[in-house]
């Protein structure tokens, strides 16, 4: 076998497998292990592969790998900020939520833990699914399904909520800043939250820290006005939260 075709090969194990060492290259290739740590030398230098301790990556499993640990991290801020917002829920309450992944992460706990009497309002299709054989009361509002997000919005959805008092409203937002206040992406969910907010005795806000000192287009309400709690996952460094815990009880979850 020539030395461009046993590279080749070894290129193609590599991004099959992900990982391989260089002892099963050398079985599979029929050559010696210093031979494979030569080819991967060169495949290095030719950016086709990444060496490691005793046999080498493809190119894609690194950048994979930090894909992995971000939404790793991701999942458990979430978890966080869902276990913070169930220590503040009471037998009996009635909750709107929105259909974000921390909320999402707080249906599980709705479904598994011990509070019973919950009833929960949502215009999100994925709460409905989560909670859908759980021991709850579970209402969907109805309305306009917003493509693509699974939650419904619109007149009809807002009038419903406004029909209601809940105890607790509770959704997450992308940015969050003290004097210009919460805000998302889309005007339709920003104002279903709004609405939410009108018709919740307490209003819980899920931020990650990333979305502090943020501003986005479509805003929830001005200068966090009628936030009651302010829950977060960790601080980010060198940021002052004293504007922020000045207007709301600010919670940080890990």
């Amino acid at each position: 076998m020539l030395a461009t075709e046993r590279r080749e090969l070894i290129c193609k194990i590599v991004n099959e497998k992900k990982r391989v060492r260089v002892s099963e290259l050398s079985r599979r290739l029929h050559t010696t292990e210093a031979t494979v740590r030569r080819d991967l030398s060169e495949l290095q230098n030719e950016k086709k592969v990444l060496r490691t301790h005793g046999g080498a990556v493809s190119v894609s499993f690194k950048a994979d790998k930090k894909k992995e640990q971000r939404q790793e991290e991701k999942r458990r801020a979430y978890r966080a900020m869902a276990e913070a917002v169930y220590s503040f829920l009471r037998e009996g309450d009635t909750l709107l939520l929105d259909g974000s992944e921390s909320v999402l992460e707080l249906c599980g706990l709705l479904k598994t833990g011990k509070k019973r009497g919950i009833t929960v309002v949502t215009n999100s299709f994925q709460v409905v699914e989560s909670l859908k054989d759980g021991d709850l009361v579970l209402i969907h509002v109805g309305g306009n399904v917003n493509s693509g997000s699974c939650i419904s919005v619109g007149t009809i959805a807002e009038n419903v909520i406004r029909s209601l008092r809940v105890n607790k409203a509770i959704f997450s937002v992308q940015g969050v800043e003290p004097r210009y206040g919460c805000s998302v992406l889309d005007f339709a969910e920003a104002s279903m939250k709004h609405v939410m907010m009108e018709s919740a005795e307490q209003v819980f806000v899920l931020a990650e820290h990333s979305s502090f000192s943020s501003e986005y287009l479509a805003k929830v309400t001005d200068s966090l006005e009628g936030v009651d709690y302010l829950i977060t996952d960790c601080h980010t460094p060198k940021l002052d939260y004293t504007p922020y815990s000045k207007k709301v009880k600010l919670v940080t979850a890990l």
